[in-house]
């Protein structure tokens, strides 16, 4: 009666778009990455009860990475025991770093931050952009003992993430894990991002021309990442 049974079903059927918004996949890539981690986090039924499909297991671990929903409420949604998703979610995200263990890669070339700076250019216009750089805070259960360190402007305690997107919006850098009174400034600042780009060790392009510019009288302009 829970959502994979019925719903999982409907969307990969009928209703692709959907279903990559369910699951954050379309059907042709959950199915790939089911395969992948079966070998790592299937289960055997046993004389008391079935076990729960990996493919279940993945749908449910795949709506809380996306979400943020409570165990609670994936239990009533997908029908299965809170203290059984608490369990093999966290089993399930360490069979998908093991398995991708790198799902992305910042450039490191001049060649792939001028391809990013292209994107920018040919989609929204901007040239000499090699990326849009934000902070979002993720709610926590602070761990034991840390006080205050986690409560942030918010009233809440969270932790920051920090990413550079290219013009697609995919990821090209990642930074998590800072506490949540720390600033986006203060994030960035101490983050191996900046240090690369401080220490001139992240190959950034030399300036270059804006585009459609007089390149014998007008003077080369940086590179810039743009930030919230």
């Amino acid at each position: 009666m829970g959502a994979f049974s019925n719903l999982y079903r409907e969307l990969e059927l009928d209703e692709t778009s959907d279903f990559k918004n369910f699951a954050r996949l379309f059907p042709t890539q959950f199915n790939t990455l089911k395969e992948l981690i079966t070998p790592i986090i299937q289960r055997k039924n046993t004389n008391y009860r079935d076990c729960i499909f990996v493919g279940e297991r993945l749908m449910i671990t795949l709506r809380f990475l996306a979400t943020g929903e409570s165990f609670k409420s994936l239990s009533y949604q997908f029908r299965v025991g809170m203290s059984t998703i608490q369990q093999f979610v966290p089993e399930t995200c360490a069979g998908l770093k093991r398995e991708i263990p790198e799902v992305f890669q910042c450039p490191d070339t001049v060649e792939e931050w001028q391809r990013v700076s292209i994107g920018f250019q040919a989609q929204w216009n901007f040239p000499n952009c090699l990326g849009a750089l934000d902070g979002k805070h993720i709610n926590i259960r602070p761990p034991p003992g840390t006080g205050s360190t986690f409560y942030n402007y918010k009233r809440t305690f969270s932790i920051v993430l920090m990413a550079l997107v290219d013009s697609n919006y995919r990821f090209l850098y990642v930074d998590v894990g800072c506490n949540g009174r720390v600033s986006d400034g203060g994030v960035f600042g101490g983050c191996s991002l900046q240090d690369a780009l401080k220490k001139r060790t992240s190959n950034i392009p030399v300036p270059a021309p804006l585009p459609e510019s007089d390149q014998l009288h007008c003077a080369a302009t940086p590179y810039c990442i743009v930030a919230y």
